[in-house]
């Protein structure tokens, strides 16, 4: 006597036609297990969506296949088991996972500061507040030599306006001569 052979008084002629169960044709093998009857070979279990078993399976699926989505954990699952409703199941059980909630968090928005005082203080020229950097060295041909220049950056710390000038070498006094080619009004900077 084969398993397909043993059959409960349940089968599918006995389901009524309204039932979630009856499209299944459902079966019970030797095992006690009711299955999924038809041409499969493999009869997965058919299991109720909501009891705790079924959320363990789930759960052990979803950490076996490395916290993949919804579509993937439940194609996992139906590879052993039918769940009646299974989506919404898996959906509540991927919902409680606390990796996958971390993951899946949108990051939140921040809020702009206030501007600073300086920037939109009225009346004073471009450059009275301002940053400087220097940044080099750049290999330049001069005739047919090599030199040695640098970039100064000046930015305007009340527009952010952004002016870049060349350096032919480190030091203070080249940059206060660089600094009177926009005019900054009181130098040192403020």
């Amino acid at each position: 006597m084969s398993a397909l052979e043993v059959v409960s008084e349940h089968t599918a002629a006995n389901i009524h036609k309204a039932s979630v169960l009856y499209r299944l044709e459902p079966i019970m093998l030797s095992d006690g297990l009711i299955r999924i009857g038809g041409r499969l070979p493999s009869h997965p279990v058919i299991l109720p969506n909501e009891h705790d078993v079924t959320t363990l399976i789930i759960t052990h699926f979803h950490v076996l296949s490395g916290h993949s989505g919804k579509e993937y954990t439940l194609a996992q699952v139906r590879q052993y088991y039918r769940i009646i409703h299974g989506r919404s199941a898996v959906r509540q059980v991927l919902a409680s996972c606390s990796q996958c909630r971390l993951r899946d968090v949108k990051p939140s928005d921040q809020r702009m500061s206030d501007l600073p005082s300086d920037r939109i203080t009225l009346g004073e020229p471009l450059f009275s507040y301002c940053g400087v950097n220097l940044f080099g060295s750049f290999q330049v041909k001069s005739g047919r030599n090599l030199v040695k220049r640098y970039g100064c950056v000046f930015t305007c710390l009340r527009i952010r306006a952004v002016h870049i000038e060349v350096v032919h070498s480190q030091g203070y006094r080249l940059i206060h001569k660089c600094s009177s080619a926009i005019y900054l009004p009181t130098w040192p900077a403020k």
